[in-house]
């Protein structure tokens, strides 16, 4: 069977998706698993051909209805690996599939970590910024807030920048987008060195 690389206008199979704790379902028209950047536009223009909605999952972490669709649902799951750790400028781009459990130990080889995260590593890194996820500490930006540019799959199947030199407000929007924009294939942000963290326990 081709594979969603090499097809040219058929789209994947039905089937019916749930999120982590099954409070949201749906069954989707055609579920598609694309690995590269033209796989998920020419998803995207051949859903817009025929009229179909399309929507992204990363690892189904929201309890809230942002996925369930009729159309098309498109996984991130192979959008995955970091492309660039840039010393200089303090700062990593990875694939929006990439899951945060993932990011860590590459990041620490060279010395850097991320800013902040939450209790749980398994969403996608597109995912968790998308949907505003914080991390810990009142003094810590979400999860969204240190990144400096994003790329992602628009509506229309073209591919936009956004880019914190050149507009920040557009790129703050794009932020938190709830997957509205469209498909985020990658996302670059602001590291901090590494560091540890040290556990206290109190007990009465």
């Amino acid at each position: 069977m081709p594979s969603s690389e090499t097809r040219a206008q058929t789209l994947g199979p039905s089937m019916i998706w749930r999120n982590w704790v099954s409070n949201q379902v749906c069954r989707v028209k055609h579920f598609e698993m694309p690995s590269s950047d033209d796989a998920v536009c020419r998803t995207i223009k051949t859903a817009a051909s025929t009229n179909l909605r399309v929507r992204v999952v990363g690892t189904g972490h929201s309890y809230t209805p942002i996925v369930p669709t009729d159309g098309v649902l498109i996984s991130a799951e192979r959008l995955t690996g970091i492309e660039n750790i840039d010393p200089t400028n303090g700062s990593v781009t990875l694939r929006g599939g990439t899951r945060i459990c993932d990011v860590g130990l590459e990041l620490r080889s060279a010395g850097w970590a991320l800013p902040n995260q939450g209790d749980i590593d398994l969403q996608t890194m597109s995912g968790a910024v998308s949907t505003g996820t914080h991390g810990s500490g009142d003094s810590l930006q979400c999860l969204a807030g240190p990144i400096i540019g994003m790329r992602i799959a628009m509506g229309d199947g073209s591919i936009a920048n956004f880019d914190a030199s050149q507009d920040i407000d557009v790129l703050n929007a794009a932020k938190v987008c709830l997957g509205m924009l469209g498909v985020v294939l990658s996302i670059t942000m602001k590291l901090v060195p590494a560091f540890d963290l040290h556990d206290k326990i109190w007990r009465e």
